[in-house]
């Protein structure tokens, strides 16, 4: 985060304010993924922790289906609040697609930001606070920070609990950052339709009729996504990544070596 912040200082010094938001915040996100990488997957196999998981498949499906149906679920939110007038909750603005070109935001907001939020919320915060407040309050907490860094405070917090409960189940941060960077592209490619898609396809997908009828698998993926965090809830305290839930190694290479 430092890092970023002063390559979009010096940029917006030399004038080059839009070069600067975007540098800035691949810095930013790749700063994270580095730290992530060294000190807190690096002393979980220092450690001697090694991870049992599912096949590659059944944990692509599962991430899939979880990314699909936290997009549809937004899509419900995003649709109600519309119909509702009901002003948009959070601490951010949606961004404005002018500001980003498409290659910056399949990039930056489709592929580096959700693996570097991942580990930050649910590899690190979720992983250390569970052992001190409790794995559910755990994911609450890290949920409600993470909606609260977004536009849409209620469906991004579904999708955050429903990640948590994804990292889980699986035992592997890489489940949750799959369906979050499926999720992302998902979303960055419907933002930028206007560019992709012809403009008979724009006026259909614009017409009422079709959006309320996204309702009903909107409302689907709804009560899947309720079933799947129900039946996985009673998971949010075993290992993950190879870690007991009694147990996390240290973020010390010297510390976690000598264990």
């Amino acid at each position: 985060i430092v890092g970023g912040a002063l390559v979009v200082m010096v940029l917006e010094r030399l004038g080059a304010e839009a070069l600067a938001e975007k540098l800035g915040a691949a810095a930013g996100f790749a700063s994270i993924v580095t730290w992530w990488l060294w000190a807190v997957a690096g002393a979980t196999r220092r450690a001697g922790f090694r991870p049992s998981l599912p096949s590659a498949g059944a944990v692509l499906k599962l991430s899939l289906t979880v990314a699909l149906c936290c997009l549809l679920a937004t899509f419900v939110s995003v649709l109600l609040r519309q119909a509702l007038s009901l002003p948009r909750l959070g601490l951010v603005e949606a961004p404005t697609r002018s500001a980003r070109s498409l290659t910056f935001a399949v990039f930056v907001m489709g592929l580096l930001a959700p693996v570097a939020e991942e580990m930050l919320f649910r590899g690190a915060l979720f992983r250390k606070w569970r052992l001190s407040i409790g794995p559910a309050k755990a994911a609450v907490v890290t949920s409600v920070l993470f909606g609260l860094g977004h536009a849409n405070v209620p469906s991004t917090m579904l999708f955050a609990l429903s990640m948590a409960v994804l990292y889980t189940t699986t035992r592997t941060i890489w489940a949750p950052v799959a369906a979050h960077v499926m999720n992302n592209l998902f979303a960055v490619m419907l933002s930028h339709s206007g560019r992709l898609l012809p403009l008979p396809v724009l006026e259909a997908m614009a017409d009422w009729r079709l959006q309320v009828a996204f309702l009903v698998p909107g409302l689907g993926a709804i009560l899947w996504l309720v079933r799947f965090l129900r039946r996985g809830w009673h998971t949010l305290g075993d290992p993950v990544d190879g870690v007991p839930a009694s147990a996390t190694p240290s973020l010390n290479p010297a510390t976690a070596t000598a264990r």
